[in-house]
Order: structure tokens, then sequence, then C-alpha cells
């Protein structure tokens, strides 16, 4: 296998060149000012290509810092499986069995939504909505006290950011540990992501 490895890192100069073109082509069509492609085999960087600018119209670079955005909620999604896994919450119990406080503005909606529903986007919860002031999860999640569900908790799919606000806080509480740190020591940590 490392052989094959070292065999193929040879063509990796003209591969990256390609992925480069494509980048640069795909950014132009879809208006995007900037972006950084950071590719890592092993350990170690073995190509970093920037684009453009940021939203203070600064030349991206290695060290540009970007929102991680949707990217996320893959990450959440696996820290609230591995609390599956290990016992420590159930798919289909409501959010109030491990954030007790948790209400939106419709009294049966927020005593229904399940943790799955959460993860699938059918809790009825709408895409845009108010976010809490100080940026934490549990003022996200407090935030929602006043958020009307579109629809019935369970009856379609609907793709809505909070959901995985609230997912995340959940970690927070039954883990006892702050989100990030959580998935530093039982996602990145594991997988050698420093």
């Amino acid at each position: 296998m490392d052989a094959q490895v070292s065999q193929d890192s040879a063509t990796w100069p003209s591969q990256f060149a390609e992925i480069d073109r494509y980048a640069e082509a795909l950014l132009r069509a879809d208006r995007v000012p900037g972006a950084s492609i950071a590719i890592v085999h092993r350990d170690r960087l073995v190509h970093l290509r920037n684009f453009g600018v940021d939203q203070q119209e600064r030349a991206i670079t290695g060290s540009t810092s970007f929102v991680l955005g949707s990217m996320s909620k893959s990450i959440t999604a696996v820290a609230v499986m591995q609390l599956v896994e290990r016992g420590k919450v159930v798919l289909d119990a409501p959010v109030r069995t491990y954030l007790p406080g948790f209400r939106v503005a419709s009294a049966d909606s927020g005593a229904t939504i399940t943790v799955r529903q959460l993860l699938l986007h059918t809790s009825g919860l709408p895409h845009a909505v108010a976010r809490g002031s100080r940026r934490t999860l549990a003022d996200h999640v407090e935030a929602l006290r006043t958020v009307a569900p579109l629809r019935e908790p369970g009856s379609a799919h609907a793709y809505a950011s909070p959901n995985y606000l609230v997912l995340g806080r959940i970690v927070e509480v039954v883990s006892g540990q702050p989100f990030g740190q959580y998935v530093e020591q039982n996602i990145f940590g594991p997988l050698g992501m420093r």
C-alpha cells in the first residue's frame, strides 16, 4: 500500500492543478468571493490553495478563518449518535427529556419534538429564526421559545438549522461538557485531527 501511495503522489501536482482549475470555475460560476482548499495526506499538508477575498475584502490566506456552517451538522449528528450508542440518549425521546426547559411557541409541539425529528429535520421548526443574543447553544435554544413551528412534528421534512442547535445543546447537557470540548475529545481526538 505504501509503495502505491508513493507512486500516486508523483502525479499529485497535476491532480492539484486540475482541482484548482475546477474550484476556480465553481467559485466564478457561483460568485463566491473567496475560498481555501487544503488537502492532507496522513499527517501532512500536501496542498494548500487560496482563492479571492474574505467578507472584509482581505485576501484569503492559509490562516483565514471560515464559518463552518452546515458542515458541522454531520459532526453534531456523530456526537448525538455516540451518546445514543452509549445509552445516554434515546432517539425517540422528547427533547424535554434532556432539556426540560425546551419550549417553542406551540406548547404541544415543544412537548413532543423528539431527538430523531431534530436529526431528520422533521421537527416542524422553521429554517430562519432569531438566534440567542450571547450566541451560546443555550441562548439559541432559549430563543426558540417565541418560534412557532411551521408544521406538526414528524409530519414532513423541512431543512432547518435550529434543529442542530438544539442537538448541540443536548450533547452539552448530556455529556456535561461544552460542545467544542466534547467534539475535540470524542470525535477529532480519536481521529487524530489536530
